[in-house]
């Protein structure tokens, strides 16, 4: 029998908000230097008399808008630049990890040794039912399953991953979810839920796709109970 560690699903995508266009901010600009000439034009001159016959005054020119400082109140209306700019990052590790886990499940689900190994940590360490209640450390007994899921065969199974949450800490993230598997040979359906704990590699920077930012390295996989107590 093939355990539900091995079968896996594609999970869906975060999205991104787009960016200030281009026009937007060349708008801005030409908004501020309107203003600009319209405050000048309300200004007296300053080597002529002042209305009511009282002597000339000298005032100040009003400062130009710098094109840096505009296009960013642009992009960012509330200001914050640093929080925008942690918010896309933030995003950007979101999307990241939830490649690595969905290409991670399908890898389990198709056999695909290679990419599994690409994925996880060395020293991966897990809790799972076919582990009987003991800590796992490493890939040897998880590539047993890979070498019994080519022997086995049979019907795929049709599974689904249903209520997923990721949360990315810094250099750790998080992905907790519910995976159904329906099996076509009884036409059963088995729920596990499942927790997985990824660590950005240290090669992340020289990375040149989503696949190669994050290893997993601990996951828990447990078959709920039905009732309780």
């Amino acid at each position: 029998k093939i355990p539900l560690e091995h079968r896996a699903t594609m999970s869906g995508y975060s999205s991104f908000p787009p960016a200030a266009r281009g026009a937007d901010v060349e708008q801005t600009l030409i908004d501020g230097l309107a203003s600009t000439v319209s405050a000048q034009a309300a200004t007296p001159p300053v080597d002529g008399p002042a209305a009511g016959g009282l002597n000339p005054t000298t005032a100040a020119a009003p400062s130009m808008p710098s094109p840096a400082s505009t296009t960013l109140a642009a992009t960012t209306p509330a200001g914050g630049v640093a929080q925008a700019l942690a918010r896309q990052t933030l995003e950007a590790d979101v999307r990241d990890v939830t490649v690595c886990n969905a290409s991670l499940l399908r890898a389990i689900a198709q056999g695909d040794l290679s990419t599994y190994r690409h994925l996880v940590d060395e020293d991966l360490t897990c809790f799972e039912p076919e582990a009987c209640g003991h800590l796992v450390h490493g890939l040897r007994f998880h590539e047993f399953y890979f070498r019994l899921r080519d022997q086995a065969g049979g019907p795929a199974a049709n599974e689904s991953i249903v209520d997923q949450h990721t949360r990315v800490f810094g250099d750790v993230a998080l992905v907790a979810y519910v995976r159904l598997r329906q099996s076509p040979a009884d036409c059963s359906t088995v729920r596990t839920e499942e927790t997985r704990v990824w660590r950005r590699a240290r090669d992340a920077d020289q990375a040149t796709s989503s696949l190669g930012k994050w290893r997993l390295v601990h996951f828990h996989r447990s078959k709920p109970q039905s009732s309780f107590p």
